[in-house]
């Protein structure tokens, strides 16, 4: 009964923006110079204390907060904010520094942009050791994916500028050359988003148009790889290879035989392209490849799975059977054994686990529906509003989860509870609408910590998600990466000890992996990739007991 209370709180969380308050012109220098004294002495242990990044990060965050409760000072909560961008600075945290000003632009009358655009590059010229600059540089370049996503690309380009400049002072000769070709293909795609928008002025009126169709679908499906919304205008386009291909993906094919020939189609239109292209129709390629694997035998067994092991990067040799849990005689002492009597899984180098299969629906459900319907796990909220499900595989190494979904109804929030070495936060999507982001971290919520990300998350859509978590066993420092159809999304890299699971998303019991979500939510595949360390096979928990009736 307790879970299913923690549960149904999800049914308040993010629930919407509060309204916006006119904005107040920037404090005087007199004021802020008092507030400015104020935060010294109120916080002068914590100052002379916070010597790591890690502390400094701490002190950053608890001053975002009550910057956000200082509404009747307005000074204090300007110099708070402005004491978070100063922390960003000295520690390379770029996130924490955009942060800051976009809060402060709620506020004040600031220019966010230009702020933005100073401070970015101020952080990319500031001294700093050559392994935090490239840190740096590295978190600069994920903010221009981000930005050529959303097809900002004023901001894309100072993005790459700062990362230009960190690189250098990292001395690091190979980011630098990857950093040029990258402002080549900025500049490209810039060119071509320009024609786009003709071409899209031009379907507004011939909506059949073959060659405004070839401009519009090339780029939704090349560039911003949003195959959801490219392939119809390449099925009415001119273009003689990616016109039938487009064609059939839109069929859909469910025949085993017809999905591989569709990934064939693609594998070889991408040998006919140069970088980028390439690798973005080599991935189509292999969302069509993963999808045959579980029913492909033989030869297309094998083709599918050595070419899935090239886009992973994995040694060419096929996948082995599916993995199981070794058992060993209770009395053996050396018996593999995870967190509270779970079974150590052999999972082969190389290899992946398909957590779908470990699923039973009837045993690891939380809260709402969950089911298998024609090879899909579907999950519904219900009456209650939030959907939970317990995936009982715990990873304890570095690792790579792989979900292909589709929210098919609603737009509510969905959520992979993951864990981190020791640790566990949960990867949410649309905490509020538009608002993606890991949460907790350092004690602070998904739609407000350094991870927050803006990003539109379609209904009806299908999927890929991507996230990749680890924590060796010799640090400290957690890193995770999220990515959505092969576009960076979400990036932590920090404290292991900062990342915790929210009261709302807290379940008893050994907990591994869960999926939650306010939403109707198709989950088609589900791989666990391990990189290091072991997998474990947690023990079922125990039946709940059913509430006596009033």
């Amino acid at each position: 009964m307790g879970i299913m209370i923690m549960i149904l709180r999800l049914g308040t969380v993010w629930a919407g923006e509060s309204s916006k308050a006119a904005r107040q012109p920037v404090p005087g220098p007199e004021a802020v110079l008092r507030a400015e004294a104020t935060i010294r002495e109120v916080y002068q242990t914590e100052l002379a204390q916070a010597a790591a990044a890690s502390e400094k990060q701490k002190l950053a965050l608890k001053w975002m907060e009550k910057a956000g409760a200082s509404s009747d000072d307005p000074a204090l909560r300007w110099s708070l904010l402005k004491g978070v961008q100063q922390i960003g600075l000295e520690i390379g945290d770029v996130e924490l520094m955009i942060r800051a000003i976009e809060e402060a632009g709620k506020y004040f009358e600031l220019d966010v942009l230009s702020a933005k655009r100073a401070a970015l590059q101020k952080a990319a010229e500031h001294p700093r050791p050559a392994a935090q600059a490239r840190q740096l540089a590295e978190k600069c370049v994920l903010l221009m994916h981000q930005a050529i996503h959303q097809e900002d690309f004023s901001w894309a380009v100072d993005c790459g500028r700062a990362a230009y400049t960190a690189a250098q002072q990292a001395n690091s000769p190979n980011l630098l050359k990857s950093l040029e070709w990258q402002a080549e293909r900025l500049r490209a795609i810039h060119t071509e988003y320009k024609k786009v928008q003709a071409a899209l002025k031009v379907l507004a009126q011939q909506p059949d148009d073959p060659e405004a169709n070839r401009l519009v679908g090339r780029y939704l499906c090349l560039v911003q790889e949003n195959w959801a919304r490219g392939l119809p205008h390449l099925a009415r386009s001119n273009d003689p290879d990616l016109k039938p291909a487009a064609e059939k993906d839109l069929a859909q094919p469910s025949d085993v035989r017809a999905q591989i020939d569709l990934a064939d189609l693609w594998w070889e239109l991408a040998q006919k392209q140069s970088e980028p292209e390439k690798e973005t129709l080599l991935r189509r390629a292999g969302v069509w490849y993963r999808r045959a694997l579980p029913q492909a035998s033989g030869l297309d067994k094998t083709k599918a799975t050595l070419r899935l092991g090239e886009l992973m990067g994995k040694p060419e040799t096929e996948k082995p059977a599916q993995p199981v849990a070794k058992k060993r005689p209770k009395s053996s002492p050396s018996s593999p054994s995870g967190p509270s009597g779970g079974q150590v899984l052999s999972i082969p180098e190389g290899s992946s686990l398909d957590l779908l299969k470990q699923i039973d629906p009837k045993k690891h459900r939380v809260a709402g529906s969950w089911l298998f319907r024609g090879g899909r796990l579907a999950g519904d909220p219900g009456p209650t509003g939030a959907a939970g499900l317990r995936i009982p595989v715990l990873p304890t190494g570095a690792y790579e989860l792989q979900i292909e979904f589709t929210r098919t109804a609603g737009e509510g929030m969905i959520g992979f509870l993951i864990p981190v070495g020791p640790r566990r936060c949960v990867v949410v999507l649309d905490c509020r609408p538009g608002i993606h982001g890991i949460d907790l971290v350092a004690g602070r919520r998904a739609d407000d910590n350094p991870t927050t990300f803006r990003g539109t998350l379609q209904t009806g859509r299908k999927y890929l998600l991507e996230i990749k978590a680890s924590q060796e066993t010799d640090s400290s420092e957690a890193s995770i990466t999220v990515s959505l159809d092969d576009r960076p999304w979400l990036f932590y890299r920090g404290p292991a000890q900062d990342l915790d699971v929210h009261k709302d998303f807290m379940m008893g019991g050994p907990t591994g992996l869960a999926v939650f979500s306010r939403c109707t939510v198709a989950i088609h595949s589900l791989q666990l990739l391990p990189r290091s360390g072991q997998v474990h096979l947690l023990p079922e928990p125990a039946a709940a007991k059913s509430p006596k009736k009033d």
